[in-house]
């Protein structure tokens, strides 16, 4: 019987003395260490008469692809159309309508930093200060815009954000007076560089980092509460969906390149039906998970087609670009496209009728 794959990883980690000696690595050593943790928790794992049905083969570090191979996504046709929406058709949200309740809107806790472009430090709940990469205008009146927080996958770093994005986005972020964020992990996270990936919130502290993010997003660059937005690839798409669900309370919309919904989360508002855009890399997109088969499940999830611990009827749209386990270059202005088009409380998708012009053909609204 094949040994769960949490449990493999907290095997090596013991046998290695994972979590005493990563913070004592400089970041580059410690990205070679979750690799080797992998390949030993792979070994582990299939010991015996088989190996856990998430593994997979591939690597994880970030790829962008230029073209989006033939693929048909729910009866969207098939084809290898990159799409061709212009990022500027996801400027110019209306931020009237909706918006979350205060009690589910964090405040500071602690005194936030300037919002500028580059790194900064952020104190929150008593712990050790956590950074972030931050892109935004700096004209002091380029206020109100939308929020992104971007989740790096395994062995990647806050940087990527340029790249699971795209510069045209975060441009166009910048003009609307908005804020992209990408945070850096808890070193204390060790392998899964997120916490509650596996579903688990023993150790809610990116949550609780997500919430000063937001808190001193709305303090700093008064971003609208209406279009707080999450984005990520692999690991990152992982954290993303485990946010949308444990911070559903103010949680717009979402984008996840190649994810997968483990363990039984409970929404923090089952009221609010977030959108969310979920894209995958076809066959060849597995390896320490089958992406490929959990991103169209964690979309039955979101419709309600599959029991799970999350509300169903949220709207959601399913790329499947068949292009392996990367972001899709050409998905990129649609997936900011799909967040500005979807604000917090949106009762009815303006999708809801067909995807817009220039969105990729290997993508359609999920049933």
């Amino acid at each position: 019987m094949a040994i769960p794959f949490e449990q493999s990883i907290h095997a090596v980690q013991r046998m290695m003395g994972y979590d005493r000696v990563m913070l004592s690595l400089p970041f580059s050593s410690r990205r070679r260490s979750r690799a080797l943790l992998l390949a030993g928790a792979v070994i582990i794992g299939a010991y015996g008469c088989g190996s856990d049905d998430r593994l997979g083969s591939g690597g994880t570090g970030l790829s962008i692809g230029t073209s989006a191979g033939p693929g048909s996504g729910s009866g969207s046709g098939s084809g290898a159309s990159t799409g061709t929406s212009d990022v500027s058709a996801g400027i110019g949200g209306s931020d009237v309508g909706p918006k979350p309740p205060e009690k589910f809107v964090p405040t500071p806790t602690n005194n936030c930093p300037d919002f500028k472009s580059g790194k900064i430090s952020l104190d929150f709940g008593g712990e050790a200060p956590r950074d972030a990469e931050v892109w935004t205008s700096d004209d002091p009146m380029a206020t109100g815009g939308p929020l992104v927080i971007v989740w790096h996958s395994f062995d990647g770093t806050p940087l990527d954000a340029i790249d699971i994005l795209g510069q045209d986005v975060i441009d166009a972020v910048k003009a609307q007076g908005g804020v992209v964020v990408a945070p850096y992990p808890d070193a204390n996270a060790g392998f899964s560089v997120w916490h509650a990936i596996l579903g688990q919130l023993a150790d809610d502290g990116d949550m609780r980092f997500a919430d000063e993010i937001v808190a001193c997003a709305i303090a700093k660059k008064e971003i609208s509460t209406r279009r707080i937005h999450s984005v990520g690839f692999g690991f990152g798409a992982m954290q993303t969906v485990q946010l949308a669900v444990w911070r559903s309370g103010y949680m717009a919309s979402i984008v996840a390149h190649s994810t997968s919904l483990a363990g039984n989360p409970m929404e923090q508002d089952p009221d609010n039906l977030y959108a969310a855009m979920v894209l995958h890399g076809g066959p060849q997109d597995a390896n320490m998970f089958q992406f490929n088969v959990d991103s169209p499940k964690y979309v039955q999830m979101l419709r309600g087609e599959v029991e799970s611990s999350i509300s169903g009827q949220h709207f959601a749209v399913l790329c499947a670009h068949d292009a392996g386990h990367l972001v899709a270059e050409g998905a990129r202005n649609s997936a900011y496209q799909f967040l500005i088009a979807h604000p917090y409380a949106t009762d009815a998708s303006p999708y809801e009728g067909g995807l817009p012009s220039g969105f990729p053909t290997y993508c359609a609204v999920a049933e």
